[in-house]
């Protein structure tokens, strides 16, 4: 209704229970008719506001449903960063799963975030209001979390990704302060027209990255360890900008863009510092 009243373009409509961890037949049967009456060029989907487990368990299906979602965490079970890491080599797993009881549905992920939301195998309620953030989200470690887990995902037949929050302790902005990951996003929504391809490593739990186009390439460290990282001889003599913890505190407070960043003549290698980003172009 109030969609209808302010004429919103909703693009995707996803159906939850709120007593169950997977959307139930009957919610479906109440939902699905007047969602599409009210929004008819909406994709409506419905699966599980909790983990690809619970949705393998309960596989959701519905002749009006336009496609399936489920979220993702890394920590379920381990915390570490390098546990953070491997974690995001499993989710072109869960995708193609997914996919094999569709019914040729599309996937959709929403949404990816750092920490469980809520415990969908909880035995009692959790009143206590603590925080869920994690002091990563602001970090440059998280910027190339997310690298990493779009190199993944491009990989796969996922039709749509949604990332944490827009703002806040679990978004890419609280307050006037702009977290990496942020520039991450800008960066490659700046060139959403170009090609993205996976870029192959030598060592992928350290570093990796994106392809972008012919001329561009996003370079991630996603160690604490400063890496010399030999590149391919059609990316010798490129041009760098780089951030890391030097500059991104500046970056962050005041706001700046990515291309104001000091611009390095490299040879045939790039260094960068633990959990540094580079931005390459031929």
């Amino acid at each position: 209704e109030i969609a209808a009243r302010h004429q919103a373009h909703i693009g995707i409509i996803n159906v939850f229970d709120f007593q169950s961890s997977h959307t139930s037949e009957y919610t479906l049967n109440k939902a699905l008719k007047p969602l599409k009456a009210i929004c008819p060029d909406a994709s409506v989907g419905a699966g599980t506001n909790a983990f690809f487990t619970e949705l393998n368990r309960n596989r959701v299906s519905h002749d009006a449903l336009d496609h399936l979602v489920y979220s993702v965490n890394p920590q379920v079970h381990a915390f570490d960063n390098d546990s953070l890491v491997e974690s995001l080599f499993a989710q072109p797993a869960t995708v193609d799963t997914a996919l094999s009881f569709s019914n040729g549905r599309p996937i959709h992920i929403s949404p990816i975030t750092f920490k469980m939301r809520w415990n969908p195998n909880a035995t009692e309620s959790d009143d206590s209001g603590t925080d869920n953030s994690d002091i990563r989200q602001g970090s440059l470690f998280g910027a190339g979390w997310v690298v990493c887990s779009l190199q993944n995902l491009i990989t796969t037949d996922l039709k749509a990704v949604t990332y944490f929050e827009s703002i806040g302790s679990k978004g890419i902005i609280m307050d006037e302060q702009l977290f990496p990951m942020y520039f991450v996003f800008q960066y490659l929504l700046q060139r959403k027209q170009q090609d993205f391809q996976v870029l192959s490593g030598s060592d992928p739990l350290l570093f990796g990255g994106l392809v972008v186009g012919q001329n561009e390439l996003l370079l991630v460290n996603y160690s604490d360890q400063n890496l010399t990282i030999h590149l391919p001889k059609s990316w010798h003599h490129s041009k760098v900008q780089i951030v890391d913890a030097d500059n991104v505190w500046n970056l962050m407070t005041k706001q700046s863009q990515i291309d104001q960043l000091s611009i390095q003549q490299l040879s045939d290698s790039v260094v960068l510092t633990s959990f540094a980003l580079a931005f390459l172009q031929k």
